[in-house]
């Protein structure tokens, strides 16, 4: 602090100085007149001054903290005979993050980055949303989401000069906090007599049912896609009847993600799992 006292005395008294020889080379001028010279009097005084009430130095730089933030890929898994999409890699994804500053009011912070791609944030706490999209720019869409942890906590602490690593794992659009489409593929095989299939799709939410019935019963094998089904988790049940009045059927648990595929193959690689291929000896 006394060292602060004497910087603002010296910077004063050079200016006091520094006034002094203004008005005395503005005495001397040869061929100005007193009007002129009282003007430039004045203009010297506005200088002199401005210069002396400009601060001590610039303010003091403000600490900063360096965050790395290390993305993981989808938590998708579940109970066997349940159909998840296979999502895509980290790696082929895009992503925005969004910082907040919780001290006091939470308030949105835009962060620098360095050559590594770090996060340059001042110190203090924040917290980061993290959300990933296929494709680029319009043809964006938002496939996951996910928030920064540092041991368990959501809260992370920037310090001066010290690097902070924050993971961040992503979870896909499943409807519960984010919403969007997803896209069902299936296949159905069953034996020749096979004379009804129903294929139906309802959401665990309610709504209306999806009849994926087709007009017409192809011979031995079924496929389709179907698109624009809100993010959620369904049942897909298969119901088959045969020429001699026999019956069969399956169902699985359906999980559809925003952006997503999920397909039933007609064998799941689980020995548990739900098996859409229909053999004779299904039928009773």
């Amino acid at each position: 602090m006394n060292g602060k006292r004497k910087a603002i005395g010296v910077r004063y008294l050079f200016c006091g100085i520094g006034f002094a020889l203004v008005g005395k080379f503005l005495r001397n001028l040869l061929g100005v007149s007193a009007v002129p010279k009282l003007q430039l009097w004045a203009l010297g005084f506005v200088l002199a001054l401005a210069g002396c009430a400009a601060p001590v130095g610039g303010p003091e730089g403000g600490r900063l903290g360096t965050v790395r933030v290390e993305v993981s890929g989808f938590e998708v898994s579940g109970p066997q005979r349940t159909a998840y999409p296979t999502p895509p890699l980290p790696s082929g994804l895009t992503y925005t993050y969004t910082w907040m500053a919780i001290e006091g009011s939470p308030t949105p912070v835009k962060a620098d980055r360095d050559s590594s791609g770090n996060f340059i944030l001042a110190a203090g706490s924040y917290t980061l949303d993290v959300k990933a999209y296929v494709g680029y720019e319009d043809d964006a869409n938002l496939v996951g989401t996910g928030v920064g942890n540092v041991s368990g906590s959501t809260t992370i602490t920037v310090t001066n000069d010290t690097t902070v690593t924050v993971t961040v794992t992503l979870k896909p659009v499943d409807g519960r906090i984010e919403t969007s489409d997803g896209t069902l593929k299936y296949t159905i095989k069953y034996p020749a007599g096979t004379t009804v299939l129903s294929l139906t799709l309802q959401n665990f939410e309610g709504g209306d049912e999806v009849n994926l019935t087709p007009s017409a019963i192809p011979s031995s094998t079924l496929t389709g896609t179907k698109t624009g089904l809100a993010a959620g988790e369904y049942l897909l049940r298969a119901e088959l009847k045969n020429s001699a009045n026999g019956t069969a059927g399956m169902s699985e648990t359906v999980h559809i993600y925003g952006n997503m595929t999920t397909t039933v193959p007609p064998t799941s690689p689980a020995p548990s799992a739900a098996s859409f291929v229909f053999t004779a000896g299904d039928f009773i």
